[in-house]
């Protein structure tokens, strides 16, 4: 499933499928794709896409752990006054998911 669901992705950012009606439609031939084989190499193209401060971003997060606090990531950021755009960024190309606010 994790596979399908990166390749679709993958295909999405690509303009190769377009979501249409519920479901999905290709929009370009088959001759013009290249994915990756691996989910590996399929995250990885979808990382290389992303800017400078986006690809840091994602690399302290992921060092912080699987799940970390914005105020850590903020602390340890260099890119205070674009992180809030850069964390949108990321969850709107589905990177990394908001799970909650603390009170």
């Amino acid at each position: 499933p994790l596979f399908v669901e990166e390749v679709t992705k993958t295909l999405l950012d690509l303009g190769v499928l377009r979501r249409e009606n519920g479901g999905y439609r290709m929009v370009k031939g088959a001759a013009e794709m290249s994915v990756p084989d691996t989910i590996q190499g399929i995250i990885m193209a979808r990382l290389d896409r992303l800017g400078e401060d986006g690809k840091r971003t994602v690399q302290l997060a992921s060092v912080i752990g699987r799940q970390f606090l914005v105020r850590l990531l903020e602390r340890i950021a260099d890119v205070r006054g674009e992180l809030e755009g850069l964390l949108q960024e990321l969850k709107a190309l589905e990177l990394i998911y908001e799970q909650g606010l603390l009170p």
